[in-house]
């Protein structure tokens, strides 16, 4: 069987190839028992190297013991050729151990600035382009499909790789310089190259829920604007996590856009933190940080307008610089907080501490002094996570004192309803009581007798009234002064009050004269009832200061009986009592009379 000297899709944009992907994923570990599985032949080791460019070098029976050695995956400019520039040659040979009869597959990562690579002396595939219409594309990593036709006769594989440096690159952006190299089963290779990356994938994925999730918060809660602030970030951190993957190849091949967008995001994330960070503790922004966040932004802008990656690409390690110390800048700015025992600025400043050492170690990785895998979005992961749970706590402590404010608000409430009440309460009974003696005054007594004599219209029950005067009041105020007859006033109310029923009502109608509303009673009953008010008082003397005073009255009283209340009217009623009073004046004082009902007198029905 013969299988074509290609690599996996060079644009892999289309949706099936990740299913094509996920399916051998699913079916190959389930197809093969654990046993038969292979180890991975590692690639990462030395190789054998030469500057310049000759095709014949990647015949896999060329004699390359005159090379030099030289570290997979490693710069080549830190390996002592920095002044190599253009092409050069790697070349390698690796034990598969695979029947010879199958095809293997090859995982190449990060290789500047573009590169070839032959198995066997044929061209598996292409990354970039070389010269002489050479194009930089050194963020790609590959998994190529080497048919079994191309493996030697003990099994093994020849690889060259025929590199090309763009002139001007960074003494660590030459060659192989970080990434898987490795050769094994197509399916165990696929499925770790994929697996690599699913991480950083579920890490994007978290960010963008994270992040739409706080914007949500800020758009429902006006005067949230850490929330906005963090979830701009957390999209942000989406987006370079993004970049940082393989995956980006599959929505997008244009490189040098991608690349450019990536390093937008390194310019503004250090712009968003250091927002959010002051925002959140609702500090103002120092002026040097102002400073620092328009210069970001400005050669942000220029670098997205510039063409090609060149002014990138340049201005890349002083932007990462300023990240790094952007990072810690934020992070010494939270010290103070956390010394003061906020609970929240200690999950900032971990967040923080781990962006900042992971930023450093990138650095370091980008400039190729280590290899080792990157960090950064791990370290973007453990901030995001901090800051959540920073912004969740203050959330829900705001929810405890907004409840807590309600609650608090509620007493309040209630407590001012009760004060109301009560006020309205001594309102009504200052509306209603007269201010001396405490009894009902004439407005309460109209509006009591008018319902009183209602109720007995419709219950068909007798109805009566009694006018009363305190004897000789004048005299009492004369002789003993005004302030005294006031008291002399109290204590009759008093005493009326104590003699009446509890379905009575007693009032003060002006003056010295007072009204007692009598229901359900008829003349005797009504005249009896008043007699018993006369002796309350007559027994009771008003003890002044110079001695008792004795204080008498004399009372008039009408009554209705059932069969005349429809023509009753309250006023005819008062005024026969009141003649009745004067009627007990004439005779003597400190007596009842009744007052026969008037019924020719009595007009439309009140």
């Amino acid at each position: 069987m013969t299988w074509p000297a290609t690599a996996l899709p060079r644009r892999p944009s289309r949706p099936w190839f990740l299913a094509g992907l996920l399916l051998v994923l699913a079916a190959g570990p389930a197809c093969r028992p654990a046993s038969d599985r292979v180890e991975f032949t590692s690639l990462a080791r030395t190789w054998k190297f030469h500057p310049g460019d000759e095709l014949r070098w990647a015949d896999p029976a060329f004699d390359d013991r005159g090379w030099v050695d030289l570290q997979v995956p490693k710069s080549w400019g830190r390996q002592g050729y920095d002044h190599v520039f253009g092409m050069a040659w790697y070349r390698t040979r690796a034990a598969v151990q695979l029947p010879r009869d199958q095809p293997v597959a090859l995982a190449l990562g990060k290789i500047d600035s573009a590169y070839e690579v032959y198995v066997g002396g044929e061209l598996m595939g292409t990354v970039g382009a070389l010269p002489p219409s050479p194009r930089m594309e050194y963020d790609r990593h590959r998994v190529y499909i080497v048919p079994a036709a191309n493996r030697d006769a003990d099994g093994s594989l020849a690889i060259a790789l025929r590199v090309w440096r763009a002139t001007g690159k960074s003494p660590g952006a030459a060659g192989p310089v970080e990434g898987p190299f490795e050769v094994g089963p197509i399916t165990d290779v696929v499925e770790g190259h994929l697996m690599n990356e699913s991480a950083q994938l579920g890490l994007v994925l978290l960010f963008v829920a994270v992040g739409v999730f706080h914007l949500g918060l800020r758009a429902l809660r006006p005067g949230t604007s850490a929330y906005g602030w963090f979830g701009l970030l957390a999209l942000e951190s989406a987006v370079y996590a993004f970049l940082r993957t393989q995956w980006k190849y599959v929505l997008f091949d244009d490189f040098v856009l991608l690349k450019k967008v990536e390093h937008l995001m390194i310019y503004v994330v250090p712009v968003t933190f250091l927002q959010f960070l002051w925002v959140f503790f609702d500090r103002p922004i120092p002026k040097v940080i102002r400073v620092l966040q328009a210069g970001l932004l400005v050669v942000a802008a220029i670098s997205m307008a510039s063409p090609g990656l060149d002014f990138a690409l340049f201005v890349l390690p002083n932007v990462q610089i300023a990240a790094l110390s952007a990072a810690a800048a934020g992070t010494v700015f939270v010290v103070p907080f956390i010394r003061d025992g906020d609970p929240e600025a200690r999950l900032l400043g971990i967040g923080a501490l781990i962006l900042v050492m992971t930023i450093g170690s990138d650095f370091f990785v980008e400039r190729n002094y280590i290899v080792a895998p990157r960090t950064v979005v791990y370290g973007f992961s453990v901030l995001v996570f901090g800051m959540s749970f920073a912004l969740a706590n203050r959330f829900h402590r705001a929810l405890g004192e907004a409840d807590s404010l309600r609650r608090e608000l509620a007493q309040r409430v209630e407590v001012r309803t009760q004060e109301l009440t009560d006020a309205y309460s001594k309102m009504e009974a200052l509306a209603l009581r007269d201010g001396l003696t405490g009894l009902l005054n004439r407005r309460a007594l109209q509006d009591r007798a008018l319902a009183d004599l209602a109720r007995a219209r419709r219950q068909q029950t007798a109805f009566a009234l009694a006018v009363i005067d305190v004897d000789h009041f004048k005299a009492i105020n004369d002789t003993h002064g005004h302030a005294v007859g006031d008291r002399v006033l109290e204590h009759v109310a008093k005493q009326l009050a104590s003699a009446v029923r509890v379905s009575d009502d007693v009032g003060r109608w002006g003056g010295e004269e007072f009204l007692v509303l009598l229901p359900e009673v008829d003349d005797s009953e009504a005249v009896a009832a008043a007699e018993r008010l006369r002796l309350q008082v007559q027994q009771s003397a008003y003890p002044s200061a110079r001695g008792p005073i004795g204080v008498t009255i004399s009372i008039g009283v009408v009554a209705v009986p059932a069969d005349a209340l429809q023509d009753a009217r309250i006023d005819d009623l008062i005024r026969q009592a009141d003649a009745a009073l004067y009627r007990a004046k004439d005779r003597g004082r400190n007596r009842v009379e009744c007052s026969p009902l008037e019924r020719d007198a009595a007009g439309p029905p009140v």
